[in-house]
């Protein structure tokens, strides 16, 4: 009979390492949809305001009954024909209010339909030449970040990331962009950038899921040194 062997502690360490990493590669991936979900929902809430508040203004009525027909189109998840008015809108109504809507919300449209380069193009669209406000030009920011990341332009990511977070520190959304910008950095291989990251994500709290998580994939590829202290 083969006598068991005993297991030392150096072993359940990183035994629980190893656990550790594989709750923190789930979390991230749930991390992302969040993230998406967020961009979506914060520039929703943004441009339902907006909508509301403009439609007293009755001008370029046809332009707001197109965009309220759009909004009814998104909801019965008649995307295209959605698309088609608000990019009448935009071709329409160019210089009116209603225009400005009508790109964020097409940005968003493209956003949640993976089509990242589209989503691209009418976000940066928006910055240049629609910007409501500053709540609605860092969503756009972060939609811009969203889209190179779909794209793959995982160091242009990171960097955009850093840079909405470091504009708006009391976004909610401020630890997600550093996550994100530190996820992308990883991704390619820019621990100068990554390190920038997690020191701004550190000051929030070494006890956030956040910083807990991000450290461990940094320490996991080579970013940042094992200390079994760390997990114990």
């Amino acid at each position: 009979m083969t006598p068991s062997r005993k297991i030392t502690k150096r072993q359940m360490k990183e035994d629980q390492f190893v656990r550790t990493m594989l709750e923190a590669r789930d979390w991230a991936q749930e991390n992302m949809s969040r993230l998406l979900i967020g961009v979506v929902a914060v520039v929703l809430l943004v441009v339902g305001i907006w909508y509301l508040s403009s439609r007293s203004s009755q001008q370029s009525q046809s332009a707001y009954d197109l965009l309220g027909r759009a909004e009814m189109e998104l909801r019965t998840g008649q995307n295209q024909l959605a698309i088609i008015d608000l990019q009448k809108v935009i071709d329409d109504q160019g210089t009116s209010e209603a225009a400005n809507l009508a790109c964020l919300k097409l940005a968003n449209v493209y956003f949640l339909q993976s089509d990242f380069v589209k989503a691209e193009e009418y976000f940066q669209l928006y910055l240049e030449k629609y910007v409501i406000d500053d709540i609605s030009r860092y969503s756009a920011l972060e939609g811009v970040a969203g889209s190179w990341t779909g794209q793959g332009r995982l160091a242009e990511g990171a960097a955009k990331y850093l840079e909405v977070a470091k504009l708006n520190p009391e976004s909610i959304l401020y630890p997600e962009n550093l996550f994100q910008a530190i996820d992308n950095a990883i991704k390619a291989q820019d621990k100068e950038l990554g390190l920038q990251a997690l020191a701004l994500l550190e000051e929030e709290g070494i006890t956030s899921e956040h910083y807990r998580t991000a450290k461990i994939l940094m320490i996991e590829h080579g970013f940042l040194s094992y200390d079994e202290g760390d997990y114990q």
